[in-house]
């Protein structure tokens, strides 16, 4: 059962893929839709006791991936950056919830979080020159920003303090990173022909990576 919907799962995702290189848009309503419910779905069938905080991340990424099809509409831009940002949470929650009683990390961890400081510092001054293209969402993006690397962060922690099975999840949270930082340019700033497939590449990686990590595949 697992195999047969992970294989539907990764039947839809190129199906996807080629309607963002062909430009298909309403049939991306279909198969892009498709795309986290079918990952709910491998993921409940595959743990032995499913988390409700994943399960509400995916849900929330199914909602951001409904809102953000119609990109010419800001307001749906909006709720999609809600809904992904309820997701990191969740995620965060799931991250934190999986720490020991006593985890233990070394004091050079801080050193891990450079680059965290770098890239969000990087982000922020490009936010702040192109403040006329994003308009009233650059609270909401600059907050989205910091909860996609404290997850990241959070992650990292949880992963290094023992959790080590979540390395693969500690991956996803930088390829949605990546994802995201790709989509915000790709918005704002310049777009070409192979945005929208590296947008998807990435997302679809991330969310995978995140899930197998917590089924410790």
């Amino acid at each position: 059962m697992d195999k047969l919907v992970l294989l539907i799962f990764l039947a839809d995702f190129v199906w996807d893929l080629i309607n963002v290189w062909k430009g298909y848009k309403h049939k991306r309503y279909l198969t892009k839709s498709l795309l986290m419910p079918l990952l709910l779905v491998f993921y409940i069938t595959c743990a032995e006791n499913p988390n409700n905080y994943v399960i509400a991340a995916l849900v929330s990424g199914f909602l951001g991936d409904v809102f953000l099809l119609p990109d010419e509409k800001k307001y749906c831009f909006a709720m999609g950056v809600i809904s992904f940002l309820m997701g990191h949470i969740f995620y965060a929650i799931a991250y934190i919830k999986a720490l020991g009683e006593n985890p233990q990390v070394s004091p050079w961890f801080a050193l891990l979080i450079l680059p965290y400081v770098i890239y969000g510092i990087c982000a922020y001054k490009i936010i702040c020159k192109i403040g006329k293209n994003i308009g009233n969402l650059k609270p909401a993006i600059i907050t989205y920003i910091f909860v996609i690397l404290f997850t990241s962060i959070t992650c990292l922690f949880v992963f290094v303090s023992g959790k080590h099975e979540l390395l693969l999840s500690y991956l996803g949270t930088i390829a949605f990173i990546v994802s995201d930082s790709t989509l915000g340019y790709s918005m704002f700033v310049h777009k070409n022909k192979y945005s929208g497939i590296l947008v998807m590449l990435t997302y679809v990686a991330a969310q995978m990576l995140i899930i197998f990590g917590f089924l410790r595949l």
